[in-house]
């Protein structure tokens, strides 16, 4: 048996070997010729190196799997023991209940896999259950598998240690468990940041409910510092995200020194929408799902071309990626937290009307590039102003802790209320769970009603309002959601404060 498939979707591949009479010749079924013909060379090598020539006959290797693997990465090594298995070389019952997967290089040493942990922890239920206990896997993986408990693994250097451990010679005790260790990032951006108090209580806002959030703004007032100071007022990670941060970022080759922190992920604006989503042959993983469960910041967001931004409404909205590819259809994970940041105008100085060049033409159509429908899936907006002189204060490292403090202690509460729920953000409340988990004073209702009917409210931009309105009760330590609370959450409204 082998582990293969595309890094998102791993599958094991049961690997046949037959030896025949006939002219001499190993034909690889069920991978192309390409990485077929990788396979043979390698397995020379490799076999010449401990004094085991492949054999002088007609060799038929079948690799049966659900998909067709197009890459050879991990199967060298499985294949190179069914051969000696089948050439008797090598008893043939250890087989049974075990997975070996590795490359090979030409002297025998067998080399690491990228994605080997994710692939094993994505199919760890599925092997207890078929009753695989024993995993040969490179050495070199050995600190990035260690973290998987059930299953025994044995990590192996060489070909040659191989041999000898499937004849009984010699014994590799399986790698000790090391959880996963977790680590919050430094508040260095958040230090940085000059002024911008109204700012700085958005962000915390934000971070409390994991709420997508815009920032608007002429260049240089701390857009972009603010939203990498997200990174580090959110709160760590708990069990069931650790799982499922590690498989996704393991499965696309992101993990290695074994600390874990919620993905950040800053996509270019001349970002490709496959590279965005998701695509490709093999299907492969976009930034979206690559940034579940942490940050997608999309720095000057009204750069990004019209078709990337549209692809960002449905994963906003019902945080996954739904793709179909030759008669597949494939969910990939996006919940994600949106901070977006822009200019107001294509010269960035708007609506400073002494230093902006830009004709309001110029400005309604570069503010434009943002539609109606994807500002009402970004909860929270803001409009930041250049800092006076006599405010361009930074926040010290105490107040900068009592920020993440309290940003902390409301996503407890948070998970302590949905505990029986799928969510555990404010931001993730259904509709139909809202007067249940947020309750709102008469004077907050009533405030909410008024500003619905004279901007015009859509029902999801009230249903935005009341989950801000909760994440900011729940900094306050209030269960109830008061007039101050909704009136807070008012001010962030994104529709409206783009447009001039």
């Amino acid at each position: 048996y082998s582990l293969s498939g595309s890094r998102l979707m791993p599958e094991l591949i049961t690997i046949e070997v037959d030896i025949l009479t006939g002219m001499p010749f190993m034909n690889l079924l069920g991978i192309p010729e390409a990485a077929a013909r990788g396979i043979r060379e390698r397995l020379r090598s490799a076999l010449a190196s401990v004094g085991l020539p492949v054999p002088a006959r007609k060799i038929t290797v079948n690799l049966i799997s659900t998909f067709r693997p197009l890459t050879a990465d991990g199967l060298d090594l499985p294949i190179a023991v069914g051969l000696l298995c089948a050439d008797q070389i090598l008893p043939s019952e250890r087989n049974e209940k075990a997975i070996l997967v590795g490359s090979l290089s030409l002297n025998g040493d067998i080399l690491p896999v990228t994605g080997i942990a994710g692939r094993l922890s994505a199919l760890q239920e599925r092997l207890l259950e078929q009753g695989f206990r024993e995993i040969l896997i490179p050495a070199a993986c050995a600190r990035e598998v260690s973290c998987l408990q059930g299953l025994s693994i044995i990590p192996v250097s060489t070909l040659e240690e191989v041999i000898r451990l499937w004849r009984g010679h010699l014994t590799i005790p399986p790698c000790p468990f090391h959880p996963i260790e977790t680590a919050q990032p430094s508040l260095s951006s958040l230090l940085s940041i000059r002024g911008q108090f109204q700012a700085r209580r958005a962000l915390q806002v934000a971070c409390a409910g994991f709420h997508n959030l815009l920032l608007c703004g002429p260049p240089g007032c701390g857009k972009t510092l603010l939203a990498r100071a997200a990174s580090s007022l959110l709160p760590p990670p708990d069990a069931h995200e650790i799982q499922r941060i590690f498989k996704l970022w393991e499965l696309s080759g992101a993990f290695h020194d074994g600390v874990l922190t919620r993905p950040v992920r800053t996509p270019h604006h001349s970002i490709t929408t496959h590279a965005l989503i998701g695509g490709g042959h093999p299907v492969q993983p976009g930034e979206l799902t690559l940034a579940d469960g942490g940050l997608l910041i999309a720095d000057e967001i009204a750069e990004f071309s019209h078709n990337v931004l549209e692809n960002l409404r449905q994963p906003l909205e019902s945080h996954v990626v739904s793709l179909s590819y030759l008669g597949e259809s494939y969910q990939f994970p996006a919940d994600f937290m949106l901070i977006a940041t822009m200019n107001l105008c294509p010269c960035g100085q708007f609506p400073n009307m002494e230093l902006c060049t830009c004709l309001p033409s110029a400005v309604r159509r570069y503010q434009s590039r943002l539609s109606f429908p994807l500002l009402e899936r970004i909860e929270m907006g803001l409009t930041l102003e250049p800092v006076p002189e006599e405010e361009q204060t930074c926040c010290t490292e105490e107040e900068a802790l009592q920020i993440r403090d309290a940003i902390h202690q409301a996503a407890q509460r948070q998970r302590i209320r949905y505990a029986e729920e799928t969510f555990s953000w404010n931001s993730r409340i259904p509709p139909s769970l809202l007067e249940t988990y947020c309750p709102l004073e008469k004077d907050a209702k009533a405030l909410l009603e008024a500003a619905a009917s004279r901007f015009g409210f859509s029902l999801r931009t009230q249903h935005n309002c009341i989950k801000t309105a909760r994440s900011i009760a729940d900094l306050a330590g209030s269960e109830l959601i008061l007039r101050e609370h909704m009136a807070e959450a008012l001010l962030y409204r994104p529709r409206g404060f783009v447009t001039p």
